[in-house]
């Protein structure tokens, strides 16, 4: 089940956008479409909150204006020869097995999850790291000012960040004068 995730689905025939439509909902997916061009896509999009697009790659250029638009929306373009008319998340034939069309759904809503996870776990991690060279650089110049050991200055930042109750990084700021 694809339940949650909003998709937007936009084309020329309105048979097709309804037969699109109704393959994703029957998944599980929240789904506005319209059978129109790409003012209505863009108004769709800025309504709800997507993660998915899907597009008539017939429309003319449309997938790349809304790939600016929305930069978290991922887009996958319907169509015969879609993969030369835009620069989609992914591209199939038009008409798409609604079997495939909700696991290329699942798919990709699934990766850009995970990349969004690992996005912010590397941000955390980057953090981390800074915050470690400024806790080392300031054992450094306690060890340089007073001659201390590592240990010794290790200790003297971790007291100075209790007695303050602040963490050891900012502590460390403190020290470097940051």
């Amino acid at each position: 089940m694809n339940g949650g995730i909003r998709v937007v689905v936009v084309g020329r025939e309105p048979g097709l956008v309804q037969h699109w439509a109704e393959a994703l909902s029957a998944d599980g997916c929240l789904v506005d479409a319209c059978a129109g061009g790409f003012g209505l896509a863009r108004r769709l999009c800025r309504q709800s909150d997507a993660e998915v697009a899907v597009l008539d790659g017939a429309l003319p250029r449309e997938p790349e204006k809304l790939k600016r638009l929305r930069q978290s929306v991922a887009v996958i373009c319907l169509g015969p020869n879609a993969h030369q008319r835009c620069q989609a998340d992914a591209m199939l034939p038009a008409p798409a097995a609604p079997e495939l069309l909700r696991a290329v759904v699942r798919l990709i809503v699934g990766n850009r999850r995970r990349l969004a996870e690992l996005a912010l776990r590397a941000a955390a991690l980057r953090r981390e790291i800074e915050q470690h060279k400024s806790m080392e650089r300031a054992k450094g110049r306690l060890m340089v000012a007073f001659g201390f050991s590592p240990a010794q200055a290790e200790q003297r930042l971790l007291g100075m960040a209790q007695r303050l109750e602040i963490s050891p990084a900012r502590a460390a700021e403190l020290i470097l004068g940051q």
